[in-house]
This record gives structure tokens, C-alpha cells and sequence, in this order.
């Protein structure tokens, strides 16, 4: 009956009804590599808590993601061998210099026309306008004051046009582009690592399986009981069960079809409504929120 009855926005836990959240029993880092059926047109695990409620549930969800990676044998993801992004250094130094060149680029154009020139600066550090020096400011086009950038020293400059050169495998400086600056700031450093395997993968794997339905029925069932224990919610529905089942009423625990009435009775369910169509709400009744 827990899918039929109205549901009302208001804090599971404590019955608040001015802000809440919806907070996932089944944490999805695990819940995301069940099977299709087990977490496809399923709102059993899916409550409402007020923000207060919902940071306690949390907590209370990640000493139990602790207990049972260390149970498992199975890091947490700031303890992987193997961590979840890579970094590039090369191409890191790479665009950062090429940022500051395109900045010093800007620059020596707005200080050769604060200085009253249109033409932009030459390669090398030009004469530096007063307006254009970093500790000074000039007035903007609505009278406000902004402050302007300084050059960059003919000396750092080189040693960004360096670092460029050598990522693009160029001989001189004086071949870097500004296609090379360009394509420098282009660069994302930070990628997947793709040796790295997320911890929630690790656990179900760990379990048996997205294909091992009792043990994946048991560990949502687990997952149920600690919320029970852990938030005592005085709000819950009384439909509301440990032992509902675990996968919709369209497949089996591995995602495929099941025909006639073995598509309810093969579920480990004890409150599948039978129905052949969907029930609408009675008038006056309110619809349902999540």
C-alpha cells in the first residue's frame, strides 16, 4: 500500500514542514550500480528530511560507508591505491603561463591607449604609462576608478615563452605563436584517471554482483534497518517496511522481463498491490510529492 497512499511534503524524521530534503536510504554511489530493476520507478528509499535531519542522516550514513569498507576490505576513496583524477604538470605550467602571456597581451594594450597611443605595444616591455603601473588606477568609461594590471618583466616573460616552447616541442622561443598561447589555454590538466575504480563499484562487486539479487536484497534491506536505528523517524509511513521489496514490478533483479502473475509473486515483496492499470488519486486526495 506504501505506493497507492498520499504522500505529504514534511520531515520523516521530525515532521517538519517548511524546508526539507530528499535524502537517499541507499546511498547512490552504491545504489548507481544495481541493476536497472532495483532502482528504476522505485520511491521506497527515497524520504523526505528537513536539513538538520538530513546532515544527521549523513553522518550516520558515512560511519556506516567506514564500517563496512573496512568490513570489505575496500578503500574508501581518499584511501585509493589508484586516485580518481591524474594531473598533468607539464600541461598545467603549460597554460598557466600561457594565461599570463595572453594577460600581459591585454595589458600592454591598455596601457599603450591609457597612454594615449592606438597602436599596441612592441614584443619587448615598453615605457610604462603611469596609469598603466600596477599600484595606480585611471578612471573607467562610467568615472570609476579600476585598477590596471603591470607588465610582465621582460625576464618572466621569457620564462613563460619558454615553458610553452617546450611543451609544444619548439626549438626558440621566438617560435611560439599565438596559436600555441591559444591552444596553451585550451589545456585541461586534470583528467580521470582510468586505472581509478569508484568505491561504491568496489562494494557491490565485493557483494557479488549487480547480478547477485539475495545479496543485493540484503544490503538494501541493511541499509533500511540503519536508517531506522540511526534517525528513529516518528513520521515514516506505516507502510513503510524493512522487507519491501527491492525491485519494481516490471523485471527481475536482473533487469529483464517477467511475464503473467510471476511478475509480482517472484519479487521479495510484501506489499505489491495487485493491479493491472494505475490507480488515480481520489478526488480531493493530494497528489503524491516524490
Amino acid at each position: 500500500q506504501f505506493y497507492l497512499e498520499p504522500k505529504s511534503n514534511h520531515c520523516c524524521a521530525c515532521g517538519a514542514t517548511d524546508s526539507y530534503i530528499r535524502h537517499a536510504i541507499v546511498p547512490h554511489a552504491y545504489r548507481q550500480y544495481f541493476p536497472v530493476s532495483m532502482k528504476s520507478h522505485l520511491s521506497h528509499d527515497v524520504v523526505l528530511l528537513c536539513p538538520p535531519c538530513h546532515e544527521r542522516a549523513n553522518k550516520a550514513a558515512h560511519a556506516r560507508v567506514a564500517d563496512m569498507a573496512e568490513e570489505l576490505g575496500v578503500p574508501l576513496e581518499h584511501d585509493a591505491v589508484e586516485q580518481k583524477l591524474i594531473r598533468d604538470q607539464a600541461a598545467a605550467s603549460a597554460k598557466r603561463s600561457a594565461r599570463a602571456l595572453r594577460m600581459d597581451g591585454c595589458t600592454r594594450l591598455e596601457a599603450a591607449r591609457a597612454g594615449g597611443r592606438e597602436d599596441a605595444a612592441p614584443p619587448g616591455r615598453a615605457p610604462l604609462p603611469p596609469t598603466a603601473r600596477g599600484s595606480e588606477h585611471k578612471a573607467g568609461s562610467k568615472g570609476k576608478r579600476v585598477r590596471v594590471a603591470a607588465l610582465l618583466p621582460p625576464e618572466r616573460r621569457s620564462e613563460h615563452l619558454r615553458v610553452i616552447a617546450d611543451y609544444f616541442s619548439l626549438s626558440a622561443t621566438s617560435e611560439v605563436t599565438d596559436d600555441h598561447i591559444a591552444r596553451a589555454c585550451a589545456l585541461e590538466p586534470t583528467s580521470i584517471n582510468p586505472k581509478w575504480i569508484p568505491h561504491g563499484k568496489l562494494v557491490v562487486d565485493a557483494l557479488g554482483g549487480p547480478d547477485d539479487a539475495h545479496t543485493l536484497a540484503n544490503f538494501v534491506r541493511g541499509w533500511r534497518q540503519h536508517f531506522l536505528d540511526s534517525m528513529q523517524p516518528k513520521f515514516l509511513s506505516e507502510h513503510w517496511s524493512v522487507d519491501a521489496r527491492v525491485a519494481n514490478s516490471s523485471g527481475d533483479m536482473f533487469g529483464g522481463p517477467i511475464h503473467g502473475d510471476r511478475a509480482m509473486d517472484s519479487l521479495p515483496c510484501d506489499d505489491h498491490p495487485r493491479r493491472s492499470a494505475r490507480t488515480k488519486p481520489a478526488a480531493g486526495e493530494a497528489k503524491r510529492s516524490y
